[in-house]
């Protein structure tokens, strides 16, 4: 029995992830936005079954009586895995993509408002090429999200010899900017209190969810306040590693020299990308 999911959420990024996510899933069904009315009545005619997923902040009037409707929030969260699991459909076999992921580390030494610009201009082909998950591993004050007890969950289980790196998503929810992530720590300790090994596991096993998945699935790591220790045991798994700094005089500074020649030892071949902020204008420079 062939099946129709048609998702209605008005933001792009959001729409994008989501789709993908449910082929990933289910990619015997049919999928589409659900505001592409030709698409729709195409995979009406095809199937005997549809289903429609929304976002009940933008179609709840429409569709809130409707009993094959599904919303897309829950308390304010997307959770892929509760709305895939209503679904109540066979998986069937997952279709092969042609490149796979890759692991970004980006280490941030600039303001918060900085860091999620610069995220968002210059770091959205990680979401436009795959489905991406973000871990950040910075203080709460710094953090964007609605903590909880997930990421401190994820990274106790990466230190099991057994974890499935494709488990990560159980512990991520899709945010509002179509990454996604297990939020902030939701507890009072600070991130930086966790055993670098821990940290190491963790990245470890980011690296090989986007290595071993045939579909494709990146990776974004983001980083403050951590010790020199703990970036250099993290940056052995990054495929791309950047230095987000708030003007060029910062990378000249002894401690900066310090911590880029460690990471340059730790992931040899891999260079170190010095992106600054003077203006409001990046400017890039490679450190090797």
């Amino acid at each position: 029995m062939a099946t129709g999911i048609f998702v209605y959420e008005d933001n792009d990024q959001i729409r994008r992830s989501l789709i993908e996510r449910f082929k990933d899933k289910m990619n015997d069904c049919y999928i589409t936005d659900g505001n592409d009315q030709e698409t729709v009545r195409e995979i009406i005619r095809l199937c005997d079954r549809y289903i429609v997923v929304y976002d009940n902040s933008q179609y709840g009037e429409k569709f809130r009586e409707q009993s094959d409707a599904l919303p897309i929030f829950e308390d304010g969260l997307i959770d892929c895995g509760r709305i895939i699991s209503s679904f109540s459909i066979d998986p069937g076999t997952k279709a092969v993509r042609e490149k796979n992921g890759r692991l970004t580390m980006l280490i941030s030494f600039v303001y918060m408002a900085d860091r999620e610009r610069y995220i968002e201009k210059n770091l959205k082909d990680l979401r436009d090429d795959h489905e991406c998950i973000r871990i950040d591993l910075t203080p709460r004050l710094k953090s964007t999200g609605r903590p909880s007890d997930a990421l401190e969950k994820l990274i106790k289980a990466c230190r099991h010899k057994r974890f499935d790196p494709d488990r990560i998503m159980d512990y991520c929810v899709l945010d509002d900017r179509g990454f996604f992530t297990p939020g902030p720590a939701g507890s009072a300790r600070d991130i930086s209190l966790f055993p670098a090994d821990s940290l190491a596991s963790l990245a470890s096993r980011a690296n090989e969810l986007t290595r071993s998945r045939p579909e494709g699935v990146n990776a974004l790591i983001v980083s403050e306040d951590l010790s020199a220790e703990q970036m250099e045991k993290i940056a052995v798994y990054a495929d791309r590693i950047i230095l987000l700094l708030p003007d060029r005089n910062m990378q000249d500074h002894p401690e900066m020299c310090s911590l880029i020649a460690r990471l340059s030892r730790a992931c040899a071949g891999t260079d170190i990308e010095l992106r600054t902020l003077n203006d409001g204008k990046d400017e890039y420079e490679t450190a090797v």
